[in-house]
């Protein structure tokens, strides 16, 4: 579903968030969650920080608690106008991990380049949904490897993509529940991380320019 923003902010692309797909239960049970405001930066460019839930003023920090809310009190702050979506807070002591694909994916066409689609297919079994961009993939699942908190940007087919791999890591990751599948639980992604690592590593090599 779109949400049109105001002030020329992006179009927001996310599902009802108050009915999240069912595979993201084992989040919603967790305190953890901040919400996001769309932010434009100097450069002109927007991006999607973290905010508490009660005072939504205020920058969450992925590293405090204290800043964190459970899902329906992070839900009815983005209900009562005061964000434009939810951010889950992951952690170096949580199960789950997630796989971010930039740049991937056309907002009027839905079309997922082929590079993000052997990501999605290696990580079928378990949960992906659209990011708020509407240009972006993400896969969540659960991982129990060692911490791991990488981005690999590379130029494909002229565009400029990026892969971000999270494990056992801090990071503010938006919630939209615009979900690529039917998946009805997370599954474990070690070996999707793993060979992402591997895959971006052999990429890089084989796109340097010579």
């Amino acid at each position: 579903m779109k949400t049109s923003g105001n002030g020329g902010k992006p179009t927001t692309q996310q599902s009802n968030l108050a009915k999240l797909p069912r595979a993201l239960g084992p989040l919603i049970e967790r305190p953890q969650w901040a919400v996001w405001r769309w932010i434009q930066k100097p450069d002109g460019s927007w991006q999607k920080p973290p905010f508490m839930a009660t005072q939504p003023q205020r920058h969450a920090s992925t590293k405090d608690s204290t800043t964190w809310n459970d899902y329906d009190t992070a839900l009815a702050a983005v209900q009562a106008g005061h964000a434009d979506g939810l951010s889950y807070i992951l952690t170096a002591d949580d199960p789950f991990a997630a796989i971010d694909l930039d740049h991937c994916r056309d907002v009027d066409t839905h079309s997922i380049d082929v590079w993000a689609q052997n990501f999605l297919q290696r990580g079928r079994f378990s949960y992906s949904e659209v990011t708020p961009s509407g240009t972006g993939c993400r896969i969540w699942g659960l991982a129990n490897g060692d911490s791991l908190h990488r981005k690999f940007t590379l130029t494909i087919d002229g565009k400029e993509i990026a892969a971000e791999l999270f494990r056992r890591t801090h990071k503010a990751l938006t919630v939209t529940g615009y979900k690529l599948d039917s998946i009805r639980e997370l599954t474990n992604i070690d070996k999707v991380l793993d060979w992402a690592v591997i895959w971006a590593s052999a990429a890089r090599q084989r796109l340097k320019p010579y």
